[in-house]
């Protein structure tokens, strides 16, 4: 699924504390829409991006929000389970899903660039701060 259902997948977990799930899933739901940014390239793509995020989380009540993140910084902080996150993230591979969800108007000539495998690990890397 895309970015939304993930995000919504993510807040079940989160509610039924499942962390290590939520975090692998905030993981890859983050690196699809970095990547389908970086893909268009547009101001309002790189919103969208933050703003997926911003709106999956105002669904969850504030003791779970910081109860996610705690879980999130004790996950990117050991290098070992951020190790783990990372690999995880690359071998669930690039999105499928249109990227139209980006686009101001759907049907704008901004055309995006074509999806390579290169693209989702450095995609990755640079949202996961892997390396």
């Amino acid at each position: 699924g895309g970015p939304d259902a993930l995000y919504a997948e993510m807040n079940t977990c989160v509610r039924s504390q499942q962390f290590d799930r939520a975090v692998f899933l905030y993981a890859l739901a983050g690196s699809y829409t970095w990547f389908d940014a970086n893909r268009i390239g547009t101001q309002y793509a790189k919103m969208a991006h933050g703003k997926r995020l911003g709106e999956a989380l105002a669904l969850l009540s504030e003791r779970e929000v910081s109860l996610f993140w705690e879980n999130i910084r004790a996950t990117m902080q050991d290098p070992s389970k951020k190790n783990q996150i990372c690999e995880k993230v690359k071998l669930a591979g690039m999105p499928t899903h249109s990227v139209d969800y980006m686009r101001v108007e759907k049907s704008s000539g901004v055309i995006d660039k074509p999806r390579e495998e290169y693209q989702w690990n450095m995609a990755v890397n640079n949202y996961l701060l892997c390396k």
